[in-house]
């Protein structure tokens, strides 16, 4: 199988990646009918982008397997038709790949573009993530999955790669430094998983994250901008302990973000 050099229309799909996601931090801060603060909150699932632009976000989905196909050119996973010191990288929407300079960056760390990633990576949602064909691919936290990258809202063929499976109490556990934990896909089935997400801020509490949106997130790694500014803890709907008093965990609404069974809300 020949390989085909990176071409200038992988540009273009890079910025597309590196500034999606945005859907994934769509969730409105909980309301209650009134629009006051409270336990009777609501979830924007839409997917929805919160920015302008030609943002691409990573999509859940159960049938990977059925998505992974022959790949023109080089293989992105498992890696092959490139040199050694080459990544093998999806270059177009349309899913045509291409060899490209390999980088550095491991396995969800912060990156800041397409060839910072090291072998079997790309660099979407500002954090380095592996190539895979199915979710047993993947050997992230619990729950990691295989997704794929869809741009203006169409899948893109190929573009699989792992979910983190990360806690979103806990980010660094898997993520790396200025890397926080968001839910995914949020679509209300209660099947939600964790991702890594670069670019995090140092946000904490009241005012902290004012006139700013979740892409990149501008709290700090375990913390969720809402929209009132506050950037707020996350926390466990069944465990009190994960809030100090007098705050609660609050949910938002009848679709929490699910995961492993467990709802998550905010400290308020």
């Amino acid at each position: 199988m020949s390989s085909r050099r990176l071409r200038c229309s992988h540009l273009a799909l890079g910025l597309a990646v590196l500034g999606g996601c945005d859907g994934l931090f769509a969730i409105n801060e909980p309301t209650t009918a009134s629009g006051d603060s409270g336990t009777d909150a609501s979830v924007d699932a839409s997917g929805e982008a919160q920015s302008a632009g030609d943002a691409a976000d990573v999509v859940d989905v159960a049938d990977a397997e059925s998505r992974c196909s022959q790949q023109d050119g080089c293989t992105t996973f498992p890696q092959s038709g490139c040199p050694a010191n080459e990544n093998c990288q999806v270059t177009t929407t349309s899913g045509g790949t291409g060899c490209g300079p390999l980088g550095l960056v491991g396995l969800w760390q912060n990156c800041q573009s397409v060839f910072q990633c090291g072998k079997g990576a790309e660099c979407i949602g500002l954090a380095c993530k592996p190539f895979c064909c199915a979710a047993s691919d993947c050997t992230g936290g619990a729950h990691a999955t295989c997704e794929y990258g869809v741009a203006g809202g169409v899948p893109i063929p190929g573009l699989l790669v792992c979910s983190a499976g990360c806690d979103l109490m806990a980010p660094s556990a898997i993520c790396g430094p200025n890397v926080t934990c968001m839910p995914a896909p949020l679509d209300g089935k209660g099947m939600d998983h964790g991702d890594c997400y670069g670019g995090a801020g140092q946000g904490i509490g009241p005012g902290a994250c004012v006139g700013k949106m979740n892409s990149p997130p501008p709290c700090a790694p375990g913390y969720y901008c809402m929209a009132n500014g506050d950037c707020a803890k996350w926390c466990r709907l069944t465990h009190a302990e994960d809030c100090t008093l007098p705050q609660t965990c609050t949910g938002f609404g009848q679709y929490p973000p699910t995961i492993g069974g467990v709802g998550y809300g905010v400290c308020m």
